[in-house]
């Protein structure tokens, strides 16, 4: 008797861990809680923390999340504005916790688990802690933060969610609003609860995929620093610029393309090209960029920092790798002595109140300051109508309209396929217009150049077409069909006049024209690795006093990796160590210090455009009432992988 009882407890017990694991692993994988602590510092940060608790079942998490989240979000003209994060910390209590980061298809994407490992059925906890700027929205009454916290691209199902804004030091608490549901939807299925300098919010629902939770809360303005308000005239052209600019830019192309063809003079052929082997007529190497290229490069820049380093009047400094980034430090040294007028008053812009000078892709005003007014400085020196005549342009020039075409073409518009589609036809004729014609080419050259058109064509449609239909989020896959009438005209009738004019685009006075030809022998020596190509002209030998006095020349004429292979051999014998420069292995080591110049003149140079704002002026605001889910900043959603 007391065995058979013994065995029907053993049975009993069996049957009961049977159902109970067979009941987990029937659960369906969700988001059992996703949570988000949110910040405003009074410059603007907002730091994000959200804590996400989900159940993976082995469906769609088998190795853990992904977390995307919008880089641009929509002001009041339904405009996209462009906002960046940096990640602050991941972290899972999920086996072999790692994680990686992308900007892929307008998103940031973070992926979060390892690759090698499967997860077994369970509950599993995700943080994920980011900045951001530009998220704050200014009104006449109030600022505030209008945020969606999960996103409306979730493909699980939400118990719960909830989110805590702590406001900045000193500010009060005005009006506060949430809303739940599919994007655009104005359900408040959540509730607010004002806790002073902390506004919470908790949903009341679950939330099906698809829907998300969005909040907002309006505090005391002026707390943050508000950028100027836009006057009548910028707001008329913030509306109304993008047809603004289509008119005045088909008007003035025709009327310039008109004009220089009627007024086209005298053309002078340009010299054949001799490598020579000292920068002509003494140019420093930002004058040898602006007048090669014959606009402002980037590249001048970046060349002039590696010429006044070289002349010891700073040190760059490289800090190491971030994201897969280099970063580097200008350290001055205040020896000025040796350097041009010119690039004296840029040594003095950009170390402005400092002796150093972080390069990390992120906006710095002595940086800005200092592009700027080299800008301005070479446009001063050289009058281009001394070496291009004014009933003409160069070629330079000639692809400068080209795509201040398209830009102008695309300003204030959503990019969406069909105007993309309508500009490939431009894409594929400036290619043919820009290549020449041989003076006996006869039909068969342009019958070559038809079909060079044609695939051209084919082939920039089926980018565009994979792009666009396959490659975007949910957000922007229903901009993909729109069809603007106005840009698709322009990109026709401003491809048949360019068409036209590229063949009689330049018109060189004499002196541009030897000009021009000493420029190329210059960079013809910089770029040509074999020496006995160069031996009957006697080059100079190959020593690291020499590849350091022409790197700034190579840089700015975009040939410093042919420049750095060919000295490769000479540095690594000399073990070439320069003294403004403190990583050794970029000169003697296998990269050859191509490493070093190429992320060294592009890391830094955004700066002209990623100016960081504390936020916006157009934003909507949510906290009133007159939101919806999924406005704001944030979103995303997330997924397993």
């Amino acid at each position: 008797m007391k065995k058979m009882k013994k065995t029907l407890f053993t049975l009993t017990a069996a049957l009961i861990i049977s159902v109970a694991a067979y009941g987990q692993q029937q659960q369906e994988e969700r988001i059992i809680r996703f949570h988000a602590d949110i910040v405003i510092d009074t410059t603007g940060r907002v730091e994000i923390t959200e804590r996400i608790r989900v159940y993976a079942a082995g469906d769609e998490i088998k190795r853990g999340i992904i977390r995307e989240i919008p880089l641009s979000r929509l002001n009041k003209y339904g405009k996209r504005v462009p906002v960046d994060y940096k990640i602050l910390l991941v972290t899972t209590d999920a086996p072999n916790p790692k994680y990686r980061d992308e900007r892929k298809n307008g998103n940031l994407v973070i992926s979060i688990g390892d690759s090698e490992t499967l997860l077994e059925a369970g509950e599993y906890n995700y943080i994920v802690r980011y900045e951001t700027y530009g998220q704050i929205g200014f009104f006449d009454d109030y600022d505030e933060l209008y945020w969606n916290v999960t996103g409306n691209t979730s493909i699980f199902t939400v118990e719960e969610a909830s989110a805590a804004i702590t406001l900045p030091e000193g500010a009060n608490a005005i009006q506060a609003a949430c809303y739940t549901g599919k994007k655009g939807s104005k359900e408040s299925a959540c509730t607010v609860d004002d806790r002073g300098r902390i506004q919470m919010f908790t949903t009341t629902r679950p939330l099906a995929p698809g829907e998300g939770f969005t909040v907002a809360a309006g505090f005391t303005r002026d707390i943050i620093s508000r950028p100027p308000p836009p006057t009548q005239l910028e707001t008329f052209w913030y509306r109304h610029k993008a047809w603004v600019c289509l008119l005045l830019g088909l008007l003035i192309c025709a009327g310039y393309f008109y004009s220089n063809d009627r007024k086209a003079g005298k053309k002078h052929r340009q010299p054949v090209a001799i490598p020579t082997f000292k920068p002509p007529r003494d140019l420093s190497p930002a004058s040898v960029n602006y007048l090669y290229k014959r606009i402002f490069d980037d590249n001048a820049l970046g060349a002039t920092l590696i010429e006044m380093a070289a002349k010891g009047a700073m040190h760059i400094r490289y800090d190491g790798k971030r994201n897969a980034l280099r970063e580097y430090t200008l350290v001055n040294t205040s020896q000025t002595e040796h350097l041009r007028p010119e690039e004296q008053e840029l040594h003095a812009t950009i170390f402005k109140g400092t002796d150093n000078v972080r390069l990390d892709n992120t906006y710095s005003e002595n940086m800005y300051n200092a592009q700027k007014n080299l800008k301005e400085s070479l446009a001063k020196q050289w009058n281009m109508r001394a070496f291009i005549t004014t009933e003409g342009v160069g070629k330079g020039f000639g692809m400068l309209l080209l795509f201040f075409a398209i830009f102008i073409a695309f300003m204030g518009m959503e990019v969406t396929c069909m105007p993309m589609l309508a500009a490939s036809p431009f894409i594929s004729i400036a290619f043919l217009c820009m290549t020449p014609a041989p003076a006996n080419g006869g039909i068969g050259h342009w019958l070559m150049m038809f079909f060079v058109f044609v695939i051209a064509e084919l082939g920039v449609a089926l980018v565009i077409v994979i792009v666009f239909t396959i490659g975007v989020d949910a957000e922007m896959r229903d901009l993909v069909n729109d069809f603007h009438a106005a840009p698709t005209v322009f990109f026709a009738v401003t491809s048949l006049m360019y068409c036209v004019y590229a063949k009689r685009m330049e018109r060189l006075t004499l002196d541009g024209a030897q000009l021009f030809s000493e420029l190329e022998g210059f960079r013809m020596y910089l770029k040509t690795a074999e020496e006995h190509r160069l031996n009957m002209l006697t080059p100079p030998d190959r020593t690291p006093e020499l590849f350091e006095r022409l790197l700034p020349y190579a840089v700015a004429l975009d040939v410093s990796n042919d420049w750095c292979k060919k000295f490769g051999d000479v540095l690594l014998s000399a073990n070439y160590s320069p003294d403004w420069y403190d990583n050794k292995k970029d000169f003697t080591g296998g990269l050859s210090a191509t490493g070093m110049v190429s992320s060294f003149t592009s890391l830094g140079l955004s700066f002209r455009s990623t100016v960081t704002s504390s936020g916006s002026t157009d934003y909507e605001s949510g906290s009133g009432g007159g939101g919806s889910s999924g406005g704001g900043g944030g979103g995303g959603g997330v997924r397993g992988w």
